[in-house]
């Protein structure tokens, strides 16, 4: 699978990996996760990440008043917040979308750090958003997009059938597959290591904002 400059995503049988968790590829060449480390990588397309517009911090603790950051000139009282919350395949329903957050990975296209499930037009040329005007992928910074959506069709176990812009495809879920759905909180209910991701003024007073727990970061080396 190749993503266009456009953020349009054009549909290859290729298999993008979360460690050995997940398998997506178009819905007439599923290929299990096994096959998939036998075959030959698929040339990767161009990457490209959108541009930063976000504040990014951490928490670091939370107090009755709300989340303290590590960036302290970042202000989350009055802001609109969501956090991710972990989903299981069972919690899926058809009309859904899910958009699957990426990065370029060396063996193959595109490593998944994320499938966030939302609603909205899972079809178009453009990434659904999954909560306020955020798409997904901004607690990762600028190393990650959306590269892949769909609105959900079919479910059955952990095998999810997808219609996207360039047409169906398939998705496999394992144990242990990063899928969360932005859900609204309270600064409170922050945890400590959460990455945040604000649209801020320029006195740094957050509007909106979401949520990341930490283990859904990718891990430093």
């Amino acid at each position: 699978m190749s993503v266009a400059a456009g953020g349009a995503a054009s549909w290859k049988p290729a298999v993008l990996l979360a460690g050995s968790l997940i398998a997506v590829a178009a819905a007439a060449a599923l290929v299990p996760i096994f096959a998939a480390r036998e075959s030959s990588p698929p040339a990767a397309g161009p990457f490209v990440a959108p541009a930063a517009a976000f504040r990014l911090s951490d928490v670091v603790d939370v107090d009755p008043q709300g989340a303290v950051l590590s960036d302290r000139s970042l202000d989350l009282g009055g802001a609109t917040l969501a956090r991710a919350v972990p989903l299981s395949p069972g919690d899926l329903r058809p009309g859904e979308v899910i958009v699957v957050i990426g990065r370029p990975n060396e063996v193959r296209n595109y490593a998944i750090l994320l499938l966030a499930v939302t609603t909205g037009d899972g079809r178009g040329q453009e990434a659904p958003r999954v909560f306020a005007a955020f798409r997904g992928h901004e607690p990762f910074g600028d190393e990650a997009a959306p590269v892949a959506w769909g609105t959900i069709t079919d479910v059955e176990g952990g095998r999810v059938v997808l219609e996207g812009p360039g047409g169906p495809m398939e998705l496999t879920l394992g144990d242990g597959a990063p899928l969360v759905r932005f859900a609204p909180v309270e600064p409170w209910a922050l945890v400590p290591g959460d990455r945040v991701a604000a649209v801020a003024d320029s006195a740094g007073r957050a509007t909106v904002a979401i949520a990341l727990p930490a283990q859904y970061l990718p891990r430093e080396p």
